[in-house]
């Protein structure tokens, strides 16, 4: 049982179609990906968190059940190569935080009433 918590790998896999193209769109990859496309039948996002010696993430595209798991790394927002220093992978989505949640729905909800 010990000899198996050191082969343990930290990943997330993702497999909804419309999940993986939020996704891709957030982190600036879905150009290269998909091009104008969306994600195929079966297809899936990996994602493995590596500690080598600092932590560094790796990005993979598994377009269906027939091809191989194609690293992605290189073309999320902020990474230059792979694997891809875990500060620069979180760096892909800085566009996306907001340090006030309440102030910013309620701008939303002035702008659009009727989309709640």
């Amino acid at each position: 049982m010990a000899a198996a918590r050191h082969l343990r790998t930290n990943y997330a896999a993702m497999y909804e179609d419309w999940l993986m193209q939020a996704f891709l769109s957030a982190i600036g990859a879905t150009d290269k990906v998909l091009g104008d496309k969306i994600p195929d039948y079966n297809s899936m996002i990996i994602i493995e968190l590596k500690k080598t010696p600092d932590w560094s993430v790796q990005v993979f595209y598994k377009k269906d059940r027939n091809q191989g798991a194609v690293d992605i790394t290189q073309y999320v927002r902020g990474c230059k190569s792979s694997p891809c220093p875990y500060e620069f992978f979180l760096w892909c989505c800085d566009d996306y935080i907001t340090e006030d949640v309440s102030k910013a729905c309620a701008e939303e909800y002035r702008e659009n009433p009727y989309s709640h």
